[in-house]
C-alpha cells in the first residue's frame, strides 16, 4: 500500500466531506475515525485490485475511484434531503391553508330563478327583457354561524366568459383616466358611439356589460365599475360589490332587497349573492391547501422511495 498516496487521498477526502458532515448524528472524534476507517477500507480494496507499475499513477487513480464514490453518495443525499425539505415546509402550509380557509364563514344564495315570479318562469327571457315587470324581490338570509366583521358582500356569476380576446380589448382606458380624454373611443368597437355618433363614456363592451342588479344593504362602501372592469379569467367569478361594518351573529336573519336587472337568463347563466369573511389567505378556498398538501406529500414519497431504494440497491 501506497501511504503517501493514502494521505493524499485521506486529505482530499476531508476537504469534500466537511460540508456533509450534518448527516452524522456523532460527535467529531467518532465522526473521524468512523470515516477514517470507511475512507482506509475503500483505500486498500481499490489498490489490491488495481495492477500499474507507476506509484504516482496508482495514487491518482484510486483517488479518481473513491471520489467518484463520494460524489454519488452526496448526489443521493442531497436529492433525499432536498425531497424531505419541500415535503417538511409545504405539508405545514398546506395544513394551515386549509385551517384557515375551513375557518372562513360564507352564505352563497342563488336568486336568479326565486325572484322570478312562478307564473312567469317558463319564458325567463321575456321576463328580464320587459321593461314594465317589476324586479324587485325581497330575499332572507340566515347567519350560520359568528360572522366577524367586515363582512365583504359579492355577486358571483357563472357561465360567464370575460376572457374572450374581442371583449377584453374593447374599451379605453384612457378615457377612463381623464375628461379631456372622453371622445377617445378608438378601441371601444362595437359600443363606441352612439347612433348619431355622440361618444359612449364609458365605452367599450365591458362596460356596456355592466352587471346592474342592486342589494339594499347598510353598506359602508359600494364598488361597481371599478370593479367590473377587472376581467376574470374563468367563466365562474366573483366581484366584489360592497361590505358590511357589524358582526352577523349566529342564526340573525338578514334581509335584502334584490333588483334583477342583470340579464343572464340568454347565455344559461347563473346569478349568486355571497355574503363571507375572509382569513390571512382571503376568502373560503381549499385548492390552495390541497396543492401545498400534494406537492409536499408527493416529495416525501419521493424521499422515500429513494432511500429505500439506495438501501436495498447501492450504486
Amino acid at each position: 500500500m501506497n501511504p503517501k498516496g493514502f494521505a493524499e487521498f485521506w486529505k482530499r477526502w476531508k476537504e469534500l466531506s466537511s460540508s456533509f458532515s450534518f448527516f452524522f448524528h456523532c460527535t467529531d472524534e467518532e465522526e473521524s475515525q468512523f470515516q477514517e476507517t470507511q475512507i482506509f477500507q475503500v483505500y486498500t480494496t481499490r489498490t489490491s485490485c488495481l495492477q500499474t507499475n507507476s506509484n504516482s499513477d496508482l495514487g491518482t487513480v484510486e483517488l479518481y475511484s473513491a471520489l467518484r464514490l463520494l460524489r454519488q453518495l452526496n448526489a443521493s443525499i442531497e436529492v433525499i434531503t432536498t425531497f424531505v425539505l419541500v415535503g417538511a415546509i409545504f405539508i405545514p402550509i398546506g395544513l394551515a391553508s386549509l385551517f384557515a380557509s375551513h375557518q372562513v364563514v360564507e352564505i352563497v344564495h342563488r336568486y336568479d330563478v326565486d325572484c322570478i315570479p312562478k307564473n312567469l318562469r317558463h319564458d325567463k327571457l321575456a321576463f328580464i327583457q320587459n321593461s314594465k315587470t317589476n324586479k324587485t324581490c325581497t330575499r332572507s338570509l340566515t347567519v350560520p354561524k359568528h360572522m366577524n366583521s367586515p363582512v365583504y358582500i359579492y355577486y358571483q356569476l357563472d357561465n360567464f366568459y370575460q376572457n374572450h380576446r374581442r371583449y377584453v380589448k374593447s374599451r379605453s382606458d384612457t378615457q377612463l383616466r381623464s375628461r379631456k380624454s372622453e371622445n377617445d373611443t378608438s378601441a371601444c368597437d362595437p359600443e363606441g358611439t352612439t347612433s348619431n355618433g355622440s361618444p359612449i363614456v364609458p365605452c367599450g363592451l365591458i362596460a356596456w356589460s355592466l352587471f346592474n342588479d342592486t342589494y339594499t344593504f347598510s353598506l359602508s362602501q359600494q364598488e361597481d365599475l371599478i370593479v367590473w372592469m377587472r376581467t376574470a379569467a374563468l367563466p365562474t367569478f366573483r366581484k366584489l360589490y360592497g361590505k358590511i361594518d357589524v358582526d352577523l351573529e349566529a342564526n340573525e336573519k338578514v334581509t335584502v332587497v334584490i333588483h334583477n336587472n342583470y340579464n343572464t337568463y340568454s347565455f344559461g347563466g347563473k346569478k349568486k349573492l355571497v355574503l363571507s369573511t375572509t382569513s390571512w389567505i382571503g376568502g373560503k378556498n381549499d385548492f390552495l391547501g390541497i396543492a401545498y398538501l400534494t406537492v409536499g406529500g408527493l416529495c416525501l414519497f419521493l424521499a422515500i422511495s429513494f432511500l429505500i431504494i439506495y438501501l436495498v440497491k447501492p450504486r
